[in-house]
């Protein structure tokens, strides 16, 4: 799982189900977050819904980064 979390009030604002291996890596643009784990799994999150919209396949290996490009391209490590 991946956790949003309310700093100011030490809760859990929204709480992101669906990967099976644990999340390793993250990043956060425009109000989708895209998570990648140890399977090498990667989602990518609609956070005004905590909704998966797409899981992405076929990096091989776990994930251990993961970063923003342009036009809504993401990169994974």
């Amino acid at each position: 799982n991946l956790i949003i979390w309310d700093g100011s009030k030490g809760k859990p604002l929204q709480i992101l189900k669906g990967h099976k291996e644990p999340v390793l890596e993250f990043v956060w643009e425009n109000g989708t977050v895209v998570s990648g784990d140890r399977g090498g799994s990667v989602k990518m999150w609609d956070t005004s819904t905590a909704t998966c919209s797409q899981t992405l396949s076929g990096h091989k290996g776990q994930i251990t980064s993961m970063s923003c490009g342009v036009s809504g391209m993401y990169f994974t490590g």
